[in-house]
């Protein structure tokens, strides 16, 4: 399928080092969204984080994606739940 392109797209072009699909918790098989397509959870080097509108637009490039969950450009800090359940933010 066209998803497995995307994985190894977000691997080799953007670096990440993860690309599992989201799977589902009450039903066989992947999350799928509203429109039919798959949610792809990956995992990118911290190095990347440190300018996300570019990894969005490299992200976005690749064809076949629709979106992603950057929210580049609409909020004004970001929270983090850390391990221990301590909350960090940060402001751009």
């Amino acid at each position: 399928m066209a998803y497995k392109m995307i994985q190894n797209k977000l691997g080799e072009a953007v670096g990440a080092t993860v690309t599992p699909l989201r799977m589902a918790k009450s039903k066989a098989g992947p999350c799928v969204t509203d429109n039919g397509c798959l949610i792809i959870d990956a995992v990118f080097p911290e190095a990347s984080m440190s300018n996300p509108a570019k990894l969005e637009r490299a992200i976005l490039d690749i064809p076949g994606v629709v979106c992603t969950g950057l929210f580049v450009g609409m909020v004004t800090e970001a929270f983090f739940g850390q391990p221990d359940g301590t909350v960090k933010s940060r402001k751009p």
